[in-house]
C-alpha cells in the first residue's frame, strides 16, 4: 500500500467511527429524554410538585411542608453568627437534615466540643 491509500483508509476509518460515535450519542439523548418523559409524568400521577425552572410555582411551593419557628430560629441564628463582622468570613458548604430519632440522643463529645466553642468565644 502507498502512503495515499493509507491516508485514505485512515481518513475512512476516522470518518466511520465519528459516525457511530455520534449516533450512539443521539440514541442515548433519545433515551434519556424518554426516561425523562416517564418519570415527570409517573410523578404528576403521584402528586408530587414538579418544577419547570430554577424557581418552582406558587402551587408547588404551597404543598412544601412548612418550618416550625424552632428550626428557622436557629438557622437565623446560625447565620447571624457566621455573617458577624467582628468574625474571619465562613461559608456554608453543606446543610443536612437530622434523623429526628437521633437528634435527642446526647453526642458526649460533641457537647464538649460546643461547649469548648462556647467558652473560647466568652474569653475572646
Amino acid at each position: 500500500m502507498t502512503t495515499g491509500e493509507n491516508l485514505l483508509l485512515g481518513l475512512q476509518t476516522l470518518l466511520l467511527g465519528m459516525a457511530v460515535t455520534f449516533v450512539g450519542l443521539l440514541i442515548l439523548q433519545g433515551v434519556m429524554k424518554l426516561m425523562a418523559r416517564f418519570s415527570r409524568a409517573k410523578r404528576r400521577d403521584a402528586g408530587a410538585p414538579v418544577a419547570s425552572g430554577p424557581l418552582a410555582s406558587a402551587d408547588a411551593q404551597a404543598e412544601l411542608p412548612i418550618r416550625h419557628d424552632e428550626e428557622i430560629a436557629a438557622i437565623s441564628a446560625v447565620m447571624a453568627m457566621l455573617t458577624a463582622d467582628d468574625e474571619p468570613p465562613m461559608q456554608v458548604k453543606s446543610v443536612r437534615p437530622v434523623d429526628p430519632a437521633t437528634a435527642g440522643v446526647s453526642n458526649v463529645w460533641g457537647l464538649a466540643g460546643r461547649q469548648e466553642i462556647m467558652a473560647s468565644r466568652r474569653r475572646a
